[in-house]
């Protein structure tokens, strides 16, 4: 798969069937309504961000977990790096979310505002920063493989652009690295 192609968007996820015949990418709120259709595997998934202070955890906590049972919803991503008043995420608040059924929750140019961050995503595998921040010098991971509990699997891709935006590695390259290195 060649990333050139690929719209610029903040989330990219592959998803694989339980045996990894078959992958699809989902862009955001895009996703091809069947992955492997004569199979009948699907999933359903949700993109929520960004997510900003109490007015936005509120939210979070008024809707999520009654949409992820309406929806039957397999995996949930929200983009949460202003959570903590606007300025990153904090350990608590990151839990709070995870507890109200966020799978994954991705960052972007504000997740080192707090700083118990900068040790919280190296000991929280669910927790991805941008993976265009520099290789080796930035903690945490931009990108992690899932295992649902049906044995499907998703990879999550946090990658975030450049406009406007301090520079970054290429989200593109970064992407293709990402995918290559997947245990696809």
């Amino acid at each position: 798969m060649n990333a050139q192609g690929l719209l610029p968007t903040l989330f990219f996820a592959l998803l694989m069937n339980q045996n990894n015949s078959g992958c699809n990418v989902a862009f955001g709120w895009r996703h091809k309504r069947s992955i492997e259709h004569e199979k009948g595997w699907n999933m359903r998934l949700a993109f929520f961000g960004d997510i900003v202070g109490k007015t936005g955890r509120r939210a979070v906590e008024d809707h999520l977990p009654d949409l992820r049972e309406r929806l039957s919803l397999d995996f949930v991503v929200i983009n949460a790096e202003n959570a903590a008043a606007g300025f990153g995420i904090t350990e608590r608040i990151c839990n709070q979310l995870f507890d109200l059924g966020a799978d994954v929750i991705t960052l972007g140019n504000h997740a080192w505002d707090q700083r118990e961050a900068l040790s919280y995503i190296e000991r929280e595998p669910r927790l991805l920063r941008p993976a265009n921040y520099p290789v080796g010098s930035t903690p945490g991971a931009g990108a992690n493989l899932y295992d649902l509990p049906d044995g499907r699997r998703i990879l999550v891709i946090n990658a975030m652009g450049n406009l406007f935006m301090e520079t970054l590695d290429d989200p593109f390259a970064a992407v293709e690295r990402e995918l290559a290195a997947a245990p696809l």
